[in-house]
């Protein structure tokens, strides 16, 4: 006897079951959910997959999101404990790590979460090889350097959220101080996530009014109108909603719905995010990147990846030998042989990025100022800081060369310096 469905549906051609458009969200806190909710809402997505060792609470997450199907255009959504739910993933978004104390700074966090990390990235690196990783955790500019370096992804497909929060609460306290909708009101922050982030006060504008044209002392302590107190404000925001309600949830939720709106819809749309100041360099040679262990030993189930990703080095590095000997290129070529070690050593930017048109771009960039090994303004450590870049599909396409005042500048590198003297000591 046939079943309901099958006197009700008449099958014309097999279903493609495979995602278009998959995002995984790793962490179902509350900055996971907002992230969810948000995204769903946006239908930006048509498989959402959930992703926690709170293997309760993530059934919980995914049944309370599927139960609500009906108000949204997301056709699957599933959760586990286990990392392959994330296969083929086009954006997973980490969002899992310690919470945030009272009173903690968010620098404090890192040696916590940078462990969480070495557990988790790795196998979500196996699982979707071509995804780009968009990092919230906090202290989320050095996270975004650790988790760089575990995946073995190109820098370009490693984005921290960084200052696209801070840029978003700059322009609603500008536009609350002058009774304009914020999105008439155009600034940016730049430098770290936190309390070194640098306010350009130098290109605050409002229909392309430069505010400093009007109080060339505007955003200094000689000005008159506590201009200043917003930065202040900006950066006192989330701890002081973090005092209030014990977590923040919303406003980085729909902060990092705008990130993957720009990658999903290949927007090429420019936010604050924090990438590898060093990459900006004018000669890719005096950015080698240090060879980065990448565990292939879950790849044994997978072969046509792993022989295609062995296949690939392989013939990048013959390219790569026969026109100029490249350091690092040798080692690549020994490791590849197949079948492919499980420690096989990938040096990441050389086997992924060298050769993109998109480092072609920031070969071209003139802020190094014709000093080899340095990127942006003169930064020379492998530091990821958020400056403003153009998302699209492809992850960071370009960034834009702002032009700073000396003021900015030094703040700029200030905060790389504080990045840094954490950053520097890491075990991972």
């Amino acid at each position: 006897m046939s079943t309901v469905k099958e006197q009700l549906i008449e099958n014309l051609i097999k279903k493609d079951k495979t995602s278009q458009r998959k995002i995984t969200i790793v962490g179902v806190g509350a900055v996971g959910m907002a992230c969810a909710i948000c995204i769903l809402m946006k239908d930006l997505t048509d498989e959402l997959a959930l992703i926690d060792v709170a293997e309760d609470r993530l059934k919980g997450e995914m049944m309370d999101l599927q139960h609500g199907s009906l108000f949204f255009h997301t056709p699957k959504i599933v959760s586990g404990k286990d990392y392959s739910v994330s296969a083929n993933s086009k954006i997973i978004i980490i969002t899992a790590g310690v919470r945030q104390k009272v009173g903690e700074t968010r620098l404090a966090l890192v040696q916590r979460n940078v462990d969480i990390m070495k557990s988790v990235i790795p196998a979500l690196a196996r699982h979707s090889p071509d995804c780009k990783m968009l990092i919230v955790s906090n202290p989320v500019d050095i996270l975004t350097y650790v988790v760089w370096k575990l995946s073995g992804l190109p820098v370009t497909s490693v984005i921290g959220s960084g200052c696209n929060l801070d840029s978003a609460r700059f322009r609603y306290l500008i536009g609350d101080k002058l009774g304009v909708h914020p999105t008439s009101c155009h600034g940016w922050i730049i430098g770290e996530h936190g309390d070194s982030s640098v306010p350009l006060w130098s290109g605050v504008n409002v229909a392309g009014v430069v505010l400093k044209s009007l109080d060339p002392q505007l955003g200094t302590d000689s000005e008159q109108d506590n201009w200043k107190n917003i930065h202040q404000q900006v950066v006192q925001g989330g701890y002081e909603v973090l005092r209030l309600k014990g977590y923040t949830s919303w406003a980085i939720g729909l902060s990092v719905t705008d990130l993957v709106g720009s990658m999903v819809k290949n927007l090429s749309r420019v936010h604050s995010v924090s990438t590898m100041a060093k990459a900006c360099t004018k000669s890719t040679e005096s950015h080698q990147p240090e060879q980065v262990a990448v565990n292939l030993e879950s790849w044994t189930n997978i072969p046509s990846k792993r022989e295609h990703m062995c296949k690939s080095l392989r013939r990048k590095s013959d390219r790569e030998s026969r026109r100029k000997q490249i350091p690092g290129t040798q080692t690549v070529l020994q490791r590849a042989s197949f079948p492919c070690h499980s420690d096989l050593v990938v040096t990441t930017l050389e086997a992924h990025v060298k050769t993109s048109k998109v480092t072609q771009r920031w070969q071209q960039n003139d802020r190094g100022k014709g000093k080899e090994g340095k990127g942006f303004y003169g930064i020379k450590e492998e530091i990821f800081l958020s400056i403003p870049c153009i998302l699209g599909q492809n992850g960071i396409s370009d960034i834009v060369k702002l032009n700073l005042s000396s003021e900015e500048e030094a703040l700029f590198k200030k905060s790389a310096d504080t990045l840094w003297n954490i950053q520097k000591d890491l075990v991972f």
